[in-house]
């Protein structure tokens, strides 16, 4: 197939329609999250793949310069996709007007020896610091829900049978969100992960992003979860519980109606979009209670025409937590 790299000049409608010409779609692909991107000063571009017939499929990439380096980041990796590195490396520079690359991707496909493999033939190595645990968790949206949760979540959700509650679907504002998200993330001890003005982004006229809230009777907001709707997938993007949540389970309450909502709208499948076990264990467990199905990922992989700064480049990424 040719190759043409086009930039995403104006956030219209028209970048997220041409999804389409591809078997797989990603929600780090879409306008919102561009915009989301652009805020963090990652310039949102693509490159197509075409043949005589016309567009194939593309591959989506974030990029930035820092200093003489050029770094490009691929979030989402289509399997339809075989990226040869010397090639993508040297129309990145052409098309960029660059002299030094560093190009990393995410492989969100179940590991396959064959792929790693083909990867390293290619030039393209394991990333020397990750910025997940390459572990996920796919839920099926089925009718069987309550058949799957294991003993503690059925726990959980008989001891909220009779607590009056109130379910709200987009009903919050982005700043009630960021609040409710740091509160959690300072209970936890966690890395921040959102500032106020990329929720702002993400929520501006985003039709497939779900705000899921759940109150109290007395209009408490308890727990509350976004999630990214594309095709039949749904997205776990953020989720966060108030102190007045945890007295009782009311995130257990809101992901059940969450599914609720999900089988009804004909989603197939809920992607919990990473877990960590060891640092985030009680995360881990209320994941693995919905008796979602635990899968290690391809991988985070990287390449560039300057080895000697690999190392650093990989650490600064991790460091900034891009996503």
């Amino acid at each position: 197939m040719s190759l043409k790299i086009e930039k995403i000049i104006s956030y219209s409608e028209m970048p997220d329609r041409k999804l389409n010409i591809s078997k797989e779609s990603h929600y780090t692909e879409s306008v919102n999250w561009s915009k989301y991107m652009k805020l963090r000063s990652w310039e949102p571009k693509r490159i197509y793949f075409e043949d005589s017939n016309g567009l194939k499929s593309f591959i989506h990439f974030y990029f930035k310069s820092i200093f003489f380096i050029s770094i490009v980041w691929i979030p989402y990796i289509k399997k339809e996709v075989n990226i040869e590195s010397k090639k993508i490396l040297k129309l990145l520079k052409k098309n960029l007007n660059v002299k030094f690359i560093y190009v990393r991707f995410r492989d969100c496909h179940p590991y396959s020896k064959i792929t790693h493999e083909n990867y390293n033939a290619n030039g393209y190595y394991p990333c020397r610091f990750n910025l997940s645990k390459n572990k996920n968790l796919l839920l099926k949206i089925n009718k069987d829900f309550e058949k799957k949760i294991n003993r503690s979540w059925k726990r959980q959700l008989k001891s909220m049978n009779d607590v009056k509650h109130i379910l709200e679907i987009n009903k919050l504002s982005a700043e009630q969100v960021y609040n409710t998200y740091v509160e959690t993330e300072k209970r936890k001890k966690l890395v921040s992960q959102y500032k106020l003005d990329e929720i702002k982004s993400l929520m501006h006229k985003n039709n497939n992003l779900k705000i899921f809230s759940i109150k109290n009777d007395r209009h408490e907001l308890c727990a509350l979860r976004g999630i990214y709707i594309l095709n039949d997938v749904g997205y776990d993007i953020f989720a966060a519980t108030t102190d007045c949540g945890l007295k009782h389970s009311f995130s257990h309450l809101l992901f059940f109606k969450i599914h609720e909502y999900l089988l009804k709208k004909n989603i197939k499948l809920f992607d919990f979009s990473g877990i960590d076990p060891i640092k985030n264990p009680g995360t881990y467990n209320f994941k693995k209670g919905t008796g979602a199905n635990y899968i290690d990922l391809q991988g985070e992989y990287e390449t560039t025409n300057l080895k000697i700064l690999t190392f650093i480049l990989s650490l600064y990424l991790f460091i900034k937590n891009i996503k």
